[in-house]
């Protein structure tokens, strides 16, 4: 009986092996994944030189990796095992407390030597131009949310890194968010399934700008427009029974007029909120419309006051917070910005730079040499 049992599970096996193959010939490829926001493995061409050096195999591997029949599936439930298992890290994120998923960001894996080149960038920048220069550094989630990690995992203290860079840079004035985001860390600041903070922690940060709470939450109408969002931490782990994220956003009551143009005039808008992109997988894109080279706002504030922003996506929740400060709001996204910033700066009357990023994703960029 065991016998007849042992070549069933053999016949079975290669069987599925069989059909799994042949899948790869009938089934169509797919070019990106929604859940993971990354785009897949197509078949590579065949030559000489990429069999030789190894790259042929190496996409080979990752094709087949990628072009899985039900892969979304199969992840899904490698997952679930990882779970049963009571495993507290799956992909380079810590299954936290209370739905909450948190990168893993070790200190022996932080740049430091980047984030290091980035802000003598910004204070050499700083040192040239003849406007005030501030920098909001944006601690990420595991750094303020620190009683949702799981137990004995490891972690970079960036609230450390922040108090250190803050103290090295002569030309810079540095702006404290992390002091008021750690006083309302037990609310909603930080979406529990994607890296990016929530419009509440941008506004706390935005208070910290403002050094006095002469802005408080009664002078916004918040309105409640996604229950179903799943952001880019979810798609590194695809757990099926992850709850979603809500995303809100806030109107001031005393909102004054403006246009947006994007990209060097390519595109106008009367709104900086882009709601086809709650169709979307990456909801976050709803502010901006995602991540732009340029934008200028100009608003119907009659106070002659311009600012500069220089910022990661961190900041597409904290700029609308600014409409109501400035005439005239200047964008940059210098991972995108191909001009010469000198130029651009020649014909704007600019009264305050600021740099407002999350603290790794600075210490991953490599665009600030454009300064």
């Amino acid at each position: 009986m065991q016998k007849i049992l042992n070549y069933i599970l053999t016949f079975s096996f290669v069987l599925f092996l069989t059909f799994m193959g042949i899948s790869y010939f009938f089934k169509e490829e797919q070019t990106f994944s929604q859940n993971e926001n990354r785009t897949l493995q197509t078949l590579p061409e065949f030559t000489l030189n990429n069999l030789l050096d190894g790259s042929f195999m190496s996409d080979i591997e990752s094709y087949i990796n990628d072009q899985v029949l039900f892969r979304d599936e199969f992840m899904e439930f490698k997952t679930d095992i990882m779970l049963l298992a009571k495993n507290k890290e799956i992909n380079e994120v810590y299954i936290g407390e209370d739905g909450y998923l948190l990168q893993k960001v070790l200190p022996s894996t932080f740049n430091y030597e980047q984030l290091n080149y980035n802000l003598d960038c910004i204070n050499e920048f700083a040192s040239k131009v003849d406007a005030p220069v501030y920098s909001l550094l944006i601690p990420s989630s595991f750094s303020i949310l620190q009683d949702k990690l799981p137990s004995n995992a490891s972690s970079i203290d960036e609230l450390e890194v922040i108090k250190d860079m803050s103290s090295k840079y002569s030309e810079i004035t540095f702006i404290d968010a992390t002091t008021n985001l750690e006083n309302h860390k037990k609310e909603y600041i930080y979406y529990k399934t994607d890296h990016h903070w929530t419009p509440l922690g941008a506004f706390y940060a935005y208070q910290a700008w403002h050094n006095a709470d002469e802005k408080d939450l009664d002078s916004y109408d918040i309105k409640k427009v996604s229950t179903d969002f799943l952001g880019s931490l979810y798609s590194k782990v695809l757990n099926s029974n992850t709850a979603f994220d809500k995303i809100e956003l806030f109107y001031p009551k005393d909102q004054t007029n403006y246009e947006v143009t994007y990209n060097f005039n390519q595109k106008k808008s009367d709104t900086l909120y882009d709601f086809s992109k709650l169709k979307t997988k990456d909801q976050y894109q709803i502010f901006l419309g995602g991540n732009h080279p340029e934008i200028t706002i100009h608003t119907s504030n009659n106070n002659n006051r311009s600012i500069l922003l220089f910022k990661d996506s961190f900041a597409n929740a904290f700029i609308p917070f600014l409409l109501n400060d400035y005439e005239n709001i200047y964008i940059i996204d210098l991972r995108y910005f191909n001009k010469d910033i000198n130029t651009y700066l020649e014909d704007k009357d600019i009264d305050e730079i600021l740099f407002l990023y999350n603290l790794y994703n600075l210490s991953e960029d490599t665009s600030l040499r454009k300064l």
